[in-house]
């Protein structure tokens, strides 16, 4: 049909159509590319013969266009998946975000490592091998020499597995980490503390010598209990020392003592067992206690609980002293026999409890008037016992913990203990036959009873007093002693002043929430005790009683350097109560500071606790308003002090990606610089659980959930290129000097016209770096013409009348130029017309002129054309 019309045309009709294809090939053609071109004729320059051969210039100065793609992207694949080219050959298929959190303590000792990991861990190995992969966060030389397996847990779905640190096979004091792995088998966080040190580890004191140095501190037949080649991370001065820690007993201290490992001097001294000023008002006469009882005969009970394996004992006289330096012996003290006398209308029975003295369960029956009558023991005996239960119970049901080590271990009560004559510090005179007296006199009881009870440190004991004739037997003191004996079954704290008091704060906590009274010691002692305004203390308003509710100077009653364990410890339980306050409930305050004692190493500091209960809050699922209410809790009190910084980089492979927009919780926190990278600092707002984001043009948006922690957190965004990647980072603004490399011509030859409108050849040079690809797209820019588009091989003009098509082939060859190839040596381009249909290729059959029996056009186009070119 074309054919046709072009035989009809008139010999007339037939040039001026030809003028008009050849105005309209030489328009667009040299319209298009004109603003590229140098008028000057000349040879020189950017100017060429018609002899296209002999077009090519050597010259490469700054003032030739550069066309580098940059970003080097290549166009879409037929699949319609993006393709990258070869340095962007390591871009991820889809976006990622990995986060890494790191904080450290005052001493600038590793603390915690967080992140969001998907690393398996099912053995001790598997757990070393992931210390090991972050040992550069952790500040490990060799995790295989410097550190010891110690043993593995699970609770609540969450395993743990504790490494000691050591150094030349070592152990340094206090340093341990713990890596927690969640139910799904993924490690979650590393805790606890590490030291680098660097230090000799070959003792100039003789460990004998040490160890008799022990033994005469400790008092006549003393013993050794364990003696260790230790190395303290941080001695008074913020050194390391090698020391011999050594536990030992004797008549008048039981002790772990730090002695120098170089001079043989005696460094510090802590008590071997914990005790607690935990006063209870129990009144027996108006209270109804429940408590379980095996029965040995009609009538008669034994004060043993078979179920939960809990004896109840008489302490037979003996000062809580004698009681614990003896580890309560069961051959010292009696047991006790209960028999019912009565049961009232609401099936209430009355007990009398007896003490039994040289006999045996099974003779009781018939010899029972050779029982011991003891009135008080009843009330001390039956309330000890049921509020022991109590406790027993709450681990056991809420927390999936029996006794003091989760196995069910017995428990021993010593109920009725003396206080000593002596009750004071056992301190050395200089003078001894004035030390023997008081060893003597702490040894003897008085009649009064110990105003105090207490947890017997590495035993199942606990020891009761009363204060006024009222035993210390209620929940909450029953509860603070109980956590103890659990504290030390499962984290084994040390005993100097920090760590004590961090294990006081933590069985105040267990002892309010079981009670269900935050402020038990005050609500439950006798006021009219002489004591009562020094010793008990509130988690409420820890200032009612002179002690402090924050980690800081500014609080009045803070002792930065305490002698007692007990003066700092309402900074913990108060943290505590503000979670509840927060909005938690007291169950999940106990679940999360009971957990967190796996996470913790033997000697933690504030900030290692507070840390160690987020991530248990973090563990066991917590929402983030949940995180956030122990977080705000913990910086109210100054436990935990964020002052890191999260810094973020963004990056696609291993190109920075500047000039995207990083936020968290949907509000912008920067752009990232030229490197990728922005940093800020810590919010306290960003505690817990966040949602952050990087976006920028050209690639797949993501957001990622992570955790933060207060510490040096950084999150790091892999983005994948979107469809919209080339045409966003191939129209960079040209980056002249900007790369140094080696650099190759691009030459590309055009139709142009002259001043006369005579159709004449010129040629373009350009440069691109070598290896980079040509950007079509900055070409199309520098035109600056509507109507242009490119898909990254060929240009597109719309006219408006006449569609265009303009391809570009390698000069001589019926090769189609590729845009999507990097360039590494010069090269000739010669551009090829296509309007409306009417240049047919060589590669189409065609002999690559142009085809006026393809041209058809209408008659209204055609006068059209005629009036815009002037015909």
């Amino acid at each position: 049909m074309k054919g046709n019309l072009f035989k009809k045309l008139s010999k007339k009709t037939l040039i001026i159509s030809s003028s008009i294809i050849a105005v309209i090939v030489l328009f667009i053609g040299g319209f298009c590319l004109y603003q590229h071109f140098n008028d000057d004729d000349s040879d020189s320059g950017r100017n060429r013969k018609k002899d296209k051969t002999s077009d090519v210039s050597d010259n490469k100065s700054n003032d030739i266009l550069d066309l580098t793609d940059y970003d080097s992207f290549a166009s879409e694949s037929t699949d319609g998946t993006a393709n990258t080219a070869e340095d962007y050959s390591d871009a991820p298929d889809a976006s990622t975000c990995t986060h890494l959190g790191v904080s450290h303590d005052e001493n600038g000792d590793f603390q915690m490592l967080s992140g969001n990991f998907d690393t398996k861990i099912n053995s001790q190995d598997d757990a070393l091998k992931f210390i090991e992969d972050h040992s550069e966060e952790i500040g490990i030389e060799d995790s295989s020499t410097n550190l010891n397996f110690i043993d593995t847990r699970t609770n609540d779905n969450v395993t743990y597995y504790k490494f000691q640190q050591v150094i030349s096979g070592v152990p340094v004091y206090g340093n341990q980490l713990i890596v927690s792995v969640n139910a799904d088998g993924n490690a979650v966080a590393v805790n606890g503390t590490y030291t680098p040190v660097d230090i000799n580890v070959n003792a100039a004191t003789p460990k004998e010598k040490a160890e008799d140095l022990a033994k005469n501190t400790a008092g006549k037949d003393a013993e050794i209990l364990e003696s260790t080649l230790t190395i303290l991370p941080h001695d008074d001065n913020g050194d390391a020392k090698l020391i011999y820690d050594i536990n030992v007993i004797g008549n008048e201290k039981a002790v772990e003592l730090f002695i120098d490992a170089k001079d043989g001097n005696i460094i510090s001294e802590n008590q071997l067992y914990s005790t607690a000023t935990e006063e209870m008002d129990v009144n027996i006469g108006d209270s109804v206690y429940h408590v379980e009882l095996e029965k040995i005969a009609l009538n008669f009970y034994a004060l043993f609980d078979s179920s939960r394996d809990i004896l109840v004992s008489d302490a037979s006289d003996n000062s809580h002293i004698t009681i614990s330096l003896t580890e309560g012996i069961f051959g010292g003290f009696n047991p006790l026999v209960a028999y019912k006398r009565k049961t009232d209308s609401n099936g209430n029975v009355t007990l009398d409890v007896h003490t039994i003295e040289n006999k045996a369960f099974s003779t009781l029956i018939s010899d029972y008037e050779t029982i011991v009558e003891r009135p008080m023991i009843a009330n001390y005996s039956v309330t000890a016992l049921s509020s022991t239960q109590t406790v027993y119970d709450y681990y056991n049901t809420n927390l999936n913990w029996k006794s003091f080590d989760g196995k069910g271990m017995p428990l021993k009560l010593i109920v009725a203990a003396k206080d000593s004559i002596y009750n004071k510090e056992l301190e050395e005179s200089g003078n001894e036959f004035i030390d023997l007296i008081k060893l003597i006199l702490a040894l003897l009881p008085r009649y009064k009873y110990v105003e105090n009870a207490a947890y017997a440190r590495d035993t199942n004991l606990i020891i009761f007093g009363a204060i006024d004739g009222k035993p210390l037997t209620g929940p909450g003191i029953v509860g603070h002693e109980f956590t103890h004996g659990v504290i030390y079954n499962i984290a084994n704290l040390d005993s100097t002043v920090t760590a004590s008091t961090i294990n006081e704060g933590y069985a105040d906590v267990m002892g309010s929430i079981i009670s269900g009274d935050w402020e038990f010691m005050c609500n439950e002692a006798p006021t009219s005790w002489k004591y009562y305004d020094t010793s008990v203390r509130s988690a409420i308003n820890p200032h009612k009683f002179n002690a402090p509710a924050i980690k800081d100077s500014s609080d009045t009653y803070y002792k930065e350097n305490p002698d007692d364990e007990h003066e700092n410890a309402t900074i913990v339980s108060h943290s505590a109560y503000l979670m509840t306050q927060n909005g938690l409930s007291d169950d999940q305050v106990a679940k999360i500071f009971f957990n967190s004692l796996f996470d913790i190493s033997s000697h933690p500091d504030y900030e290692e606790s507070a840390l160690a209960v987020i991530n248990a809050a973090y563990l066991n699922s917590f929402t983030n308003e949940e995180l956030k209410a122990v977080a705000d809790a913990f910086i109210e009190t100054k436990m935990l002090e964020p002052e890191g910084k999260i810094t973020v980089n963004v990056h696609c492979g291993k190109h920075a990606v500047p000039n995207a927009s990083v936020t968290i919780n949907g509000a912008e926190i920067g752009v990232t610089d030229d490197s990728g990278n922005i940093t800020v600092d810590f919010d306290t707002n960003y505690i817990g659980v966040i949602e952050t984001a990087a976006v920028a043009d050209g690639f797949d948006c993501i957001t990622q959930t992570v955790t933060l922690l207060g510490g040096d957190d950084t999150i790091d965004f892999n983005l994948a290129p979107n469809e919209d990647f080339g045409k966003t980072h191939g129209s960079d603004p040209d980056k002249k000097g900007d790369v140094d490399g080696e650099k190759v011509t691009v030459t590309m030859l055009q139709f142009a016209t002259d001043d006369k409108g005579s159709a004449k050849s010129k040629a373009q040079e350009y440069y691109v770096q070598k290896g980079y690809k040509l950007s079509l797209q900055k070409l199309i820019d520098a035109l600056g013409i509507g109507g242009i588009t490119t898909d990254g091989t060929k240009i597109y003009y719309d006219t408006g009348i006449v569609p265009m098509e303009l391809a570009f082939y390698v000069y001589g060859t019926d090769d189609l130029f590729d845009f999507n190839e990097p360039i590494n040596e010069d090269v000739i381009v010669e551009p090829r017309i296509n309007v409306g249909g009417i240049y047919s290729s060589n590669e189409d059959g065609g002999d690559g002129e142009f085809n006026l029996e393809d041209f058809s056009i209408d008659t209204d186009t055609y006068e059209d054309l005629m009036k815009q070119f002037g015909y």
